[in-house]
């Protein structure tokens, strides 16, 4: 039901306003009604936007700011799971396991290896030294202190 005809539902229930087509009262509710349904909607998308699992737009962009969710991530679908993966960690529950699930937060894929305290991740994709650095540095703010990771 539209904000339109609840509100000349609910107007003509009181038996004092005349809501039919063609009248004043019915031109002027159109116009509450329009502006009504625009803040709706905009509530409706700001509630949205305001949590990182349902945002698709400036609150995507905004939580993978956040969060350090690299540019070269693109799709929405990619984004999300990217930040769902991060909102898991903190500094007293980051896990091994959980070390294993850094590459997938930037759209990566490859192995894993160790070298005398490093987690060295063996990337498939082609990246430039700036973006290897980049990321190697967002991935080490979740690294336990006695790690450091690097990309190959």
């Amino acid at each position: 039901m539209s904000e339109f005809d609840i509100i000349s539902q609910r107007l003509s229930e009181t038996g004092v306003y005349d809501c039919r087509n063609g009248t004043l009262i019915y031109a002027e509710l159109m116009a509450y009604a329009e502006g009504l349904d625009l803040i709706f909607d905009e509530l409706e998308e700001l509630s949205r936007e305001a949590f990182p699992l349902s945002a698709e737009g400036e609150g995507l962009i905004f939580f993978g700011r956040l969060f350090g969710v690299p540019l070269f991530t693109t799709s929405i679908s990619a984004r999300k799971k990217s930040i769902r993966t991060l909102l898991s960690f903190t500094d007293k529950t980051i896990t091994p396991t959980d070390m294993l699930k850094l590459p997938d937060v930037y759209g990566l894929h490859g192995s894993v290896g160790d070298n005398a305290g490093y987690i060295v991740f063996n990337i498939q994709e082609t990246l430039t030294q700036n973006e290897k650095t980049e990321v190697a540095a967002d991935m080490n703010r979740f690294a336990p202190a006695f790690t450091e990771i690097s990309i190959a």
